[in-house]
């Protein structure tokens, strides 16, 4: 089920059909962005109900109300959990077809940004220090990167 504002994903973006090298790597960076927040949120969860006591005055033999918010929120873990375990199958899916790609390109500088932005999703600070190149430089390598994805992903 899909959250209030998101977005719902085209055919074309569920199977990454006639996408552009862009928006497909774009994708993939964008999925890791929504696990993490999922992950986050199950963490906040996790540390709520690890953290929740229960007073003295709010015991009461024939009722619970903090039982019932600690099943609510156990619930609410567990419907996370399922959604996290989806969102890793997708991003291991599209991973898989990035590296097919990826592999595919003969420059070693345009497959580490690929790999490192995107599959990676480092910073662009990080690719950078990684390359050893200043991060314009690296933006253009990029730009030159999915460019030569896109005649990859137009031939298959």
């Amino acid at each position: 089920m899909r959250q209030q504002g998101e977005e719902k994903p085209t055919r074309q973006q569920d199977k990454g059909e006639n996408m552009s090298a862009k928006d497909f790597f774009k994708d993939i960076r964008k999925s890791s962005t929504e696990l993490k927040s999922l992950e986050e949120e199950s963490e906040r969860l996790f540390t709520m109900i690890t953290s929740t006591t229960i007073k003295p005055k709010e015991v009461d033999v024939q009722t619970s109300p903090t039982g019932d918010k600690m099943a609510e929120i156990i619930s609410k873990m567990l419907e996370l959990d399922d959604k996290i375990t989806e969102q890793k199958r997708v991003i291991v899916e599209k991973q898989l077809k990035a590296e097919g790609i990826i592999t595919k390109i003969d420059n070693a500088k345009y497959r580490a940004v690929l790999r490192w932005y995107y599959v990676q999703n480092l910073k662009w600070r990080e690719v950078s220090d990684r390359m050893n190149y200043d991060m314009a430089y690296v933006q253009r390598l990029n730009g030159e990167a999915l460019a030569a994805a896109d005649k990859i992903m137009k031939r298959n």
